[in-house]
């Protein structure tokens, strides 16, 4: 359902989507859609990105940690 969503338009869902993604452990997919939204200029997961506890475990990698740059806010 949140793929066809996304389809359709709802780009807010990328968050939602990568959490998916990492939880069956498909570690690229997962980055794909927060690249996504970064694309999407989808802010809002930003927060989220740092509070949720998976997260972390992509902290490792060169493409989250690319995500995480484009998405620091001023005085980060």
């Amino acid at each position: 359902e949140l793929m066809d969503r996304d389809a359709a338009g709802e780009h807010h869902l990328n968050l939602f989507i990568a959490d998916i993604y990492l939880e069956r452990n498909d570690i690229d997919k997962a980055l794909d859609f927060l690249e996504q939204g970064v694309e999407n200029t989808d802010w809002g997961f930003a927060v989220f990105l740092s509070l949720i506890p998976k997260f972390k475990t992509l902290e490792g990698e060169p493409r989250f940690q690319e995500i995480r740059k484009k998405i620091q806010f001023n005085g980060d």
